[in-house]
């Protein structure tokens, strides 16, 4: 069998990996594939097959706290060659169901933040020893980084019957309210740097429930600070703290100081910072800025220059428009230098801007609500799993662009356009709400350098500006002069699939004030596979 060439081999190894149910193969001996079967056992035939077998069960090593020490014993620098995803879960300490019916304090938090950190830097010291001057770092490699406890509610059995029985009051625990206000951070700088990573990825921690903990927005740029050849960074974190407003500055402070440290080898950059609008539009939301800050938002101004240095951009996020251009006392020449390398940049907009401004006025087909409301209505407000004031009511009647709000965005936007040479793409979008409507609350312009041409969707249609018009005609002059003229369109934003006209009682349906402790709940799929 040795004797066959190499092409041969592999062919035949190929036929042996099997199947793990899901029309996926079998990549990882890490990774308890107990159903399936696994291909490990083959790599003992002979050497030339440990080679060919290993380099296809180490592509993806699958670590945990716990199997971060058999890690060490197994995981050697030939093997780590192969090795193109090291997916890490932190696998917090357990709780019980006393626990399960409070916040977390001071000293649960602390020792979530040990262990986080003693995992982390267990992993970047294997990999550190392991990964020798002359091995080949040319390939991509992925770290992705999760945590939970065994004990939260998604990884309990009976999670859907726990769901059911708070939902209708009959238990005490709090579910993942228990660590809605909990973001893991790091306790002290990472003892190891290590070069063998090209992408840093945190997956999104909220599909249907809260399935992993949160993670610090500061943590992850310190963990990215050490990883010399980092080129692409996917994090989907949250800015979606609504109870507690000097917890949210914190946070967006604490991430804007730190993202100056992020290797100079970064180049492309996708940033989920999730924060959702307020469920009830009459709400007035909160200025999160600093008091005297002419310079705007902190957090704007440290993105915009991280990205000046960026190939492509894809952000999320509830910012100002400093991150395209800046203002008051910041503003200098040599801030306002071009964005050399910027090839794509998508911005999509919260609704709410950090100076509490609503991005979106009410819309002309919006439903009036007329139902009296009662403070009494909600039995549970000062229970830890009540959603924050401005979600206690779903009334979505917003959908039009605010010009005085959104217009300052579109002519930043062609400002830092005319400073971006290699520019191919730029789209900023915003929308607002979340049940069926008749409209489309949503609001973009989309400028393609090569064509060129410049869109402006919404609804309704906005009035031709001239200002607007004349500011990206500008624009487009400077990058493509030869091109010839920029086409500009206005047109009504549509949904992909128009769901046609929605009556009033179908939108009243779906837009009660979430009721605690009354009502049952449907079990949940819990089937469903997580998003990378």
């Amino acid at each position: 069998m040795d004797k066959l060439p190499p092409e041969i081999l592999i062919r035949i190894i190929s036929y042996l990996v099997p199947d793990n149910g899901m029309g996926l193969p079998i990549t990882s001996i890490a990774k308890p594939w107990k159903k399936h079967g696994s291909i490990a056992h083959l790599a003992t035939v002979s050497k030339l097959w440990q080679h060919h077998v290993e380099r296809q069960t180490f592509q993806e090593l699958f670590l945990s706290t716990q199997r971060l020490k058999a890690a060490g014993r197994i995981v050697t620098s030939q093997r780590l060659e192969y090795v193109r995803l090291v997916d890490l879960e932190v696998v917090l300490d357990a709780y019980d169901e006393a626990a399960a019916c409070r916040v977390e304090n001071e000293a649960d938090k602390a020792s979530n933040n040990q262990c986080f950190t003693q995992s982390l830097d267990a992993l970047f010291a294997l990999l550190h020893k392991l990964d020798a001057p002359n091995s080949n770092n040319s390939h991509d490699r992925v770290l992705r980084l999760r945590a939970y406890s065994p004990s939260d509610p998604w990884r309990c059995p009976d999670w859907p019957r726990i769901r059911r029985t708070r939902m209708n009051g009959l238990t005490d625990n709090i579910l993942n309210a228990r660590f809605d206000q909990s973001y893991l951070d790091l306790l002290g700088p990472l003892k190891s740097r290590i070069d063998c990573f090209s992408t840093f990825c945190v997956p999104d921690p909220v599909e249907q429930d809260l399935k992993y903990r949160r993670i610090s927005p500061s943590a992850c740029c310190r963990i990215a600070a050490k990883l010399g050849k980092l080129d692409k960074i996917i994090w989907h974190l949250s800015d979606n703290e609504k109870k507690d407003v000097s917890l949210r500055k914190a946070l967006r402070r604490d991430f804007a100081e730190r993202l100056a440290d992020l290797p100079q080898s970064l180049k492309r950059v996708v940033l989920h910072y999730t924060r959702t609008p307020p469920r009830n539009h009459k709400h007035s939301p909160t200025n999160i800025l600093d008091t005297g800050d002419f310079a705007g938002d902190r957090l704007s101004t440290a993105l915009r220059k991280l990205c000046k240095g960026l190939v492509t951009v894809d952000i999320k996020a509830s910012l100002e428009h400093n991150f395209l251009v800046p203002r008051g006392s910041e503003h200098d020449s040599t801030d306002a230098a071009q964005w050399p390398n910027m090839q794509t940049l998508n911005l999509t907009l919260s609704a709410v801007t950090p100076s509490g401004n609503w991005l979106f006025d009410q819309h002309p087909d919006a439903i009036e609500d007329e139902e009296a409301w009662l403070e009494a209505d909600n039995l549970m407000d000062d229970k830890p799993d009540a959603p924050a004031e401005e979600d206690w009511r779903l009334y979505e009647f917003r959908g039009a662009p605010n010009l005085t709000t959104i217009k300052p965005w579109f002519l930043a936007a062609a400002k830092a356009a005319s400073d971006m040479p290699l520019l191919t793409e730029l789209k900023i979008e915003s929308g607002c709400g979340t049940t069926p409507k008749s409209y489309r609350p949503y609001c973009a312009v989309r400028y393609s350098a090569q064509a060129p041409l410049l869109e402006i969707a919404s609804t309704p249609v906005l009035d031709a500006d001239q200002e607007l018009e004349e500011a990206w005609r500008n624009t487009a002059l400077c990058q493509s002069p030869n091109r010839g003229a920029l086409v500009i369109e206005y047109n009504e934003a549509k949904d992909r699939q128009d769901p046609g006209p929605v009556s009033v009682s179908a939108q009243l349906s779906t837009t009660r004030r979430p009721h605690f402790g009354g009502g049952l709940v449907q079990s949940d799929d819990t089937n469903k596979r997580d998003k990378y």
